[in-house]
């Protein structure tokens, strides 16, 4: 039986620690790591889940603690002690199904697959799903994914880069750790650098999903902060640099992302009333737009019209009206 190393970074997840960890302990592959790293939660997190492993006597917890430096250093921590054949991450505040491991598992072990993506049910709250919504099934159980299939779905925004959803041959992550100065898309960066240095990986996908993401955002829109508009078009530049340099045939789709990060910067900025940002990131958008391809008509006519009242001076009016 392959062992797995599973991923949680934790911060004042008080409320919802206990449950996972007994998700956890119930899990039906026996044969796992649960490398736990609190990030200086100001909380009881660390004491609860120390109190459960000495209760519980099971070795397969290990908790690490370090002072609070974001969730990229808590998983740059874990992966500096997983020793599994596979990688999955999960974040304390979700919840997870018995099965959840074993047929993440039994996936990529039976199609000898380097990566295997699922999809994800996301919820509002952990009390209740009678809102919720399935995503990242644009591939579901395909067992011939190429890299250059899955970031055209990833850059078209049919497949979300939440690390949940995969599970990965531990040796992929040779070399390669998170960005621990961004704190937004450095899952995106991650991942799209694993692709990037295994092109010719074998990926393949499942069909049901045995994560429960809980997304407090659920329903809302337009909630930016600065430094999550500049995380991410600095994610989004890096990417489209490095497939600008090489020439490649993804480079439309990746400029198409990122015309998305440069509309929030635009968004925050007219939200924030600042008219020199507002100008910067219009002139952005409006040179890489000719730039960009589109997987479906919808965007590229949906790009057009934003495209079209800032060349225009209408576009605050327009943000104005849909506020409303």
């Amino acid at each position: 039986m392959n062992k797995v190393s599973v991923i949680i970074p934790m911060y004042n997840s008080d409320k919802s620690i206990r449950r996972l960890l007994n998700e956890l302990s119930e899990q039906t592959y026996q044969n796992s790591e649960y490398i736990i790293v609190d990030d200086g939660s100001k909380d009881e997190s660390y004491s609860i889940v120390k109190k459960y492993i000495e209760e519980t006597h099971d070795n397969r917890f290990e908790l690490y603690h370090q002072e609070n430096k974001g969730v990229s250093s808590a998983r740059n921590l874990g992966l500096q002690h997983a020793s599994g054949e596979y990688l999955i991450f999960i974040d304390a505040d979700d919840k997870i199904e018995k099965l959840f491991i074993e047929k993440y598992v039994n996936k990529i072990k039976s199609t000898k697959s380097d990566i295997t993506i699922f999809p994800i049910n996301v919820i509002s709250s952990l009390s209740s799903d009678k809102d919720k919504i399935v995503i990242n099934n644009s591939l579901i159980n395909k067992d011939n994914i190429t890299v250059k299939d899955l970031l055209s779905n990833i850059f078209a925004g049919y497949i979300d880069t939440y690390l949940f959803g995969f599970i990965f041959k531990r040796s992929l992550w040779k070399n390669v750790f998170f960005n621990e100065r961004i704190a937004y898309k450095e899952d995106y960066l991650s991942i799209c650098t694993i692709l990037f240095n295994n092109v010719n990986c074998k990926i393949v996908s499942g069909s049901e999903p045995y994560y429960w993401y809980c997304d407090n955002q659920f329903g809302l829109s337009g909630v930016y902060t600065k430094k999550r508009v500049e995380d991410g078009l600095y994610v989004s530049k890096l990417i489209v640099k490095k497939l600008c340099s090489e020439k490649s045939a993804l480079y439309g789709l990746a400029v198409g992302a990122c015309l998305v990060a440069e509309l929030e910067s635009i968004n925050f900025a007219v939200d924030s009333d600042d008219d020199k940002l507002f100008r910067k990131h219009s002139d952005e958008f409006i040179n890489l737009f000719k730039k960009a391809k589109f997987v479906s008509k919808k965007t590229k006519i949906k790009r057009q019209i934003q495209y079209f009242l800032l060349k225009s001076n209408l576009y605050k009016i327009s943000h104005y009206l849909k506020r409303k």
